[in-house]
């Protein structure tokens, strides 16, 4: 695989800078942003998870112990713990600093498909072609609610909203769309339509550190999708404000925490970071 960074540019951004072996030869399934920026993990078919220095290029950390291809990669909110979730059936929450695998969680009964920290990362959330979404308490590893839609369609992605209120949950095939799940009331309050969803599991995330169109607040849903293009919704609205083109079907994509930059991740083995052109 291969990942690539990039600066300000067109409407799209521009990418700078490759790094070699972002998959390990596979194809990378998932790219998570540090909470201070400036280091991306990525999660890939070769069973192996990595973390990259941004600035280096450099592969700073491997973590493997996952038996089948590693679907999804998380930071805690401290940096301190990385969470997994892999088409094993399992999730694994890992200490960054020892590279120690601290839990390993027989979480669904199908592949899981996305894993994601609450924002103080007291409890984490995976999801799974099961068509469950369940949430766990981090310390103890129990797990504490279980989120089910109607019709149960298989979950490609879940994350909290930087709030901690909301779950966004990308589901696969039809019309099923991103949905912003409320926490407290228990139901879905919007849905992000219009890109392409029917064969792969592609990942959605909440960006909040850039403007890009009037609209309030600045905060935007963000997904890949099969058409090779990354949407870009108006929380509130749900009108899509920008189409960032990829050169393959856009698996996976993260928000930068710190800066106004997007991480990407293909379906052609690479890894793009992209840095916003703001609204005038």
């Amino acid at each position: 695989g291969v990942a690539k960074l990039g600066g300000a540019g067109g409407g799209e951004g521009e990418v700078v800078r490759e790094i070699n072996g972002a998959g390990g030869g596979a194809g990378v399934n998932c790219v998570a942003w540090s909470p201070r920026g400036d280091r991306i993990a990525t999660a890939a078919d070769d069973k192996v998870v990595r973390v990259w220095d941004v600035g280096t290029g450099e592969c700073v950390l491997s973590l493997q112990g996952h038996t089948h291809f590693v679907l999804s990669v998380a930071f805690s909110s401290r940096g301190n713990m990385l969470l997994t979730g892999s088409l094993d059936e399992t999730v694994r929450v890992w200490e960054v600093s020892s590279g120690e695998c601290l839990k390993e969680l027989p979480a669904h009964s199908d592949p899981v498909s996305c894993v994601a920290f609450s924002p103080d990362s007291s409890i984490f959330a995976s999801s799974s072609f099961d068509g469950l979404v369940r949430l766990w308490d981090t310390e103890t590893g129990k797990c504490l609610q279980t989120v089910a839609s109607n019709d149960n369609p298989p979950v490609t992605s879940v994350s909290f909203t930087p709030n901690g209120r909301y779950l966004l949950i990308s589901s696969h095939g039809g019309d099923c769309g991103v949905r912003l799940w409320s926490l407290e009331g228990a139901e879905e309050v919007k849905v992000y339509g219009g890109h392409r969803n029917d064969k792969f599991s592609l990942a959605s995330d909440v960006w909040t550190g850039v403007r890009l169109d009037a609209s309030e607040p600045p905060v935007y849903i963000v997904s890949g999708s099969e058409d090779s293009d990354v949407y870009l919704w108006h929380v509130n609205t749900q009108q899509v404000v920008r189409r960032v083109p990829h050169s393959g079907v856009v698996l996976t994509c993260s928000a930068n925490p710190k800066f106004p930059l997007l991480a990407t991740g293909s379906l052609d083995n690479s890894v793009s970071v992209w840095k916003a052109q703001a609204a005038v």
